[in-house]
């Protein structure tokens, strides 16, 4: 296997025939890292399925690319699938570029695809040079450490991770490679012309650098400063979880000007962030408007404006000032304003959030549902950190897949043969899960998973009942993160479904009229 390609197993972590989904546009890359991943999944047993989304952009280009991606996932045998989106109505709609509203287009095609079909990694065609390019984009955008972390090889989507197995290799590797093997491939024309940025850096910039530095040499500088930087962003993320109760003392979400005066101001920043984060995602689960994409639904907080380091700088210095009523616009039409030495963060509609947020569009506060709760065929309430949900049981005579609804939190299918009665209660300090042939505390992978604060506190912890009647029930499943090792879903026959669905709250609520403890 050439180096130039890391196989999934080594990057996820995850046994060799778990099933793969390639992003697969047709041009050099991507047909490259099909032809690789087909050779590795053949002598791994790993079912491969190749993903392809139609723009709308090019005309005819466009739909002899798709016919091209056919074909070629046609040739290997492998599952093909693939999806039209109107991009250019979609970017007038939101005002974003065709760029970006393509970009979030794929990434919330394959996490559907992923979901639907239970293909828990999804490998696209990132390079060295897409790397370099990235670097080059952030810093003159003036990016923090985050951002100048670059392209990272493993992240969480919604459905799985996404790997990047040719991260490590240049365009001119990929070139070569291609050559070599005989692959035919096709050219997007608009790569071709520099009226966006990043294609001004890779004309110009890169091959002048190159001429500089030598051929792949910037391409491995900029890896290494990247693989540096994210080490360092990643420590500073860590303390900043730790320090970070000491800022939200309350609980609610908003945060103590002196506790954040306090701080070193890398710490500062990465808590507001995280704050900030956790309010819109919990303004969106109460509005029932789960995003595919992680940083926003609807308008609410689109993924291509979450918190910069702009943003960052200017509630550093309404912080430092510590001005009663001094505020900073926020993406998605938020505010950061301090009230009574709090710094409190404002939807558009100006309603102040908590840590547990107001029911949607400004309701009350459901009444939280008490642990142990168990599962029955149908519908089951569920109220947690300000939030409520519905968590459905239900059992078919043939296989199902995860439900993919607007409204669904997550979905999971289970054999016909899994222990009743499920119970639902709350995370607790020293949790832990059988997962993947190792134990690992829950916390640990929700951070991992990058599962939103307000997520965390609020999401049921579904458990099967103790091995015995004194035992105490065990975790099998939290939503969005992490399955017990022993219960994968059967592929012929009977099953079972679960699925978490954000709700609005409800009269009854208050008063848990569905729900009994046993």
């Amino acid at each position: 296997m050439p180096t130039l390609f890391t196989s999934p197993a080594t990057l996820s972590g995850l046994p060799p025939e778990t099933p793969l989904l390639v992003a697969f546009s047709g041009g050099a890359d991507s047909r490259l890292l099909l032809e690789l991943t087909v050779d590795w999944a053949r002598a791994n047993g790993a079912p491969v399925t190749a993903a392809h989304l139609h723009h709308g952009i090019r005309g005819a280009e466009a739909d002899r690319d798709e016919a091209f991606c056919r074909g070629v996932a046609a040739a290997h045998g492998i599952a093909y699938v693939c999806e039209r989106a109107d991009i250019p109505a979609r970017a007038a709609r939101s005002g974003r570029s065709l760029e970006l509203e393509a970009r979030l287009a794929r990434y919330a095609f394959f996490s559907r695809v992923m979901q639907a079909r239970g293909i828990p990694l999804l490998l696209t065609a990132h390079h060295a040079d897409d790397q370099l390019e990235t670097l080059l984009l952030r810093l003159l955008r003036g990016s923090g450490t985050h951002g100048l972390a670059g392209i990272p090889p493993v992240r969480p989507v919604p459905g799985g991770l996404l790997l990047r197995p040719l991260l490590t290799a240049t365009r001119q590797d990929i070139l070569d490679a291609c050559r070599a093997r005989g692959l035919t491939y096709v050219t997007d024309s608009t790569n071709l012309t520099d009226d966006c940025t990043r294609n001004c850096l890779r004309h110009r910039v890169v091959p002048l650098l190159e001429e500089t530095a030598g051929s792949g040499i910037p391409q491995r500088t900029a890896a290494r400063l990247c693989a540096a930087v994210r080490e360092d962003d990643s420590f500073l993320c860590a303390e900043a979880e730790r320090v970070f109760p000491t800022a939200d003392d309350r609980g609610d979400g908003t945060l103590s000007v002196a506790a954040l005066r306090a701080m070193h101001p890398a710490l500062a920043k990465r808590c507001m962030a995280r704050a900030f984060t956790a309010q819109v995602c919990a303004a969106q689960v109460c509005a029932a408007q789960i995003c595919a994409t992680q940083g926003g639904a609807g308008d609410a907080v689109p993924a291509d404006r979450s918190p910069e380091y702009v943003h960052m700088q200017a509630l550093t210095a309404i912080v430092a000032a510590g001005r009663e009523g001094s505020a900073v616009s926020l993406p998605g039409g938020w505010r950061g304003t301090v009230r009574a030495a709090r710094l409190v963060f404002l939807p558009p509609d100006g309603t102040p959030q908590g840590g547990a947020p107001q029911g949607a569009k400004g309701g009350r506060i459901p009444a939280e549902t008490p642990d142990g709760v168990q599962l029955a065929p149908g519908d089951t309430r569920w109220c947690a950190g300000g939030l409520s949900f519905t968590v459905r049981l239900e059992s078919a005579e043939q296989p199902l897949r995860p439900d993919t609804g607007a409204d669904v939190v997550a979905s999971a299918v289970f054999p016909p043969d899994l222990p009743q009665p499920l119970s639902l209660r709350r995370r607790r300090p020293g949790d832990t899960f059988l997962s993947h042939g190792m134990t690992k505390k829950l916390k640990k992978i929700l951070c991992e998973k990058q599962v939103p604060p307000a997520l965390r506190d609020a999401l049921p912890l579904v458990c099967l009942p103790g091995n015995t009647p004194d035992a105490p029930p065990c975790p099998l499943w939290f939503p969005t993160a992490v399955f017990r090792d022993g219960w994968k879903p059967p592929t012929a026959g009977a099953c079972l479904r679960l699925t978490v669905r954000a709700a609005e709250p409800s009269e009854s609520d208050s008063e848990q009229e569905r729900l009994t403890t046993p």
